[in-house]
């Protein structure tokens, strides 16, 4: 009699490990497939649109479209009329003794993000940069420039950007020897306060500057 009472209690927890097993991997998977979006799954957004509360977008996936600024030292996206700004708080001087209410200055950051290949990321494991397409991008942004210089004109190279974004808890301003304020952002001289890790770029679109 025991015999027969313990082989269905067998079969039925086997049956409930398979079922909770089974029920944990589809989760895992539906996770994982949330995660790893197409970038055609995405919204496009403008700069000016993540600007208005930057940092609730560090760590995510986004698909913004802007101005591409490229140079030797300069590989940014950006926008010119931006409303929002991205602005950081800084002490004026040294830490006053005595003193509860410190002065303070504020720091207006650029509207643009540092643009970065996965190989020069940290985050390299999580974007995978197309670097055709960067190259495609940037050879157009090139001759877009020597265009403008023999015909005398101006415009901006529009791309839309997909990548991961990451913004800093914490950003130090101080002046330099000069006096010049410098913060610790991203891209030359930390010029940026986000940067973004291309996966890919797409729809280029050269627009002339208004007179």
């Amino acid at each position: 009699m025991r015999v027969r009472m313990r082989f269905p209690m067998e079969v039925w927890l086997r049956t409930k490990i398979a079922v909770v097993v089974i029920t944990s991997l589809s989760i895992v998977c539906a996770t994982e497939s949330s995660a790893q979006q197409s970038p055609g799954s995405l919204k496009t957004v403008s700069v000016c649109e993540l600007f208005a509360d930057l940092a609730s977008h560090s760590g995510t996936r986004v698909k913004v479209r802007g101005i591409l600024y490229s140079s030797r030292e300069v590989f940014a996206l950006g926008e010119k009329t931006c409303t929002k700004k991205f602005v950081t708080r800084y002490q004026i001087l040294p830490e006053l003794l005595g003193i509860r209410e410190q002065p303070t200055g504020q720091y207006v950051w650029p509207t643009a993000f540092d643009l970065i290949g996965s190989s020069g990321s940290p985050k390299e494991g999580d974007i995978k940069t197309d670097e055709e397409a960067v190259r495609r991008v940037t050879n157009m942004a090139v001759q877009a420039r020597e265009a403008q210089r023999d015909k005398n004109t101006k415009g901006d190279l529009w791309v839309t950007v997909t990548g991961l974004l990451s913004v800093k808890d914490h950003y130090d301003v101080a002046p330099d020897t000069h006096g010049t304020l410098l913060a610790s952002g991203y891209g030359h001289q930390g010029t940026y306060p986000a940067q973004l890790v291309i996966e890919t770029m797409t729809d280029p679109e050269l627009k002339l500057a208004k007179e």
